[in-house]
């Protein structure tokens, strides 16, 4: 199978885990799950996933709109 592809799958182990990431986001943002806003927040997301950050802490940090936003740093861009 074609590595590029393979870069881009998402199991389910991983779809769980942007889930988690989404919900926290959503509710540190304060909106609702199903309005726009949370649409451009979801898309957000996967396209920090796909460049490459796949720790779920940092993905919340990023997106929580909190103070404990974090850099990417290289580990963050490391495949898993």
């Amino acid at each position: 199978m074609d590595r590029y592809f393979l870069d881009l799958a998402i199991d389910e182990d991983q779809l769980r885990m942007l889930q988690r990431v989404f919900r926290h986001a959503c509710s540190s943002n304060e909106l609702e799950p199903d309005s726009k806003e949370a649409d451009a927040l979801g898309a957000s997301l996967i396209q920090i996933y796909q460049r490459g950050v796949r720790s779920e802490l940092a993905l919340m940090q990023m997106l929580g709109g909190d103070d404990r936003r974090l850099r990417v740093n290289d580990q963050d861009l490391a495949p898993s």
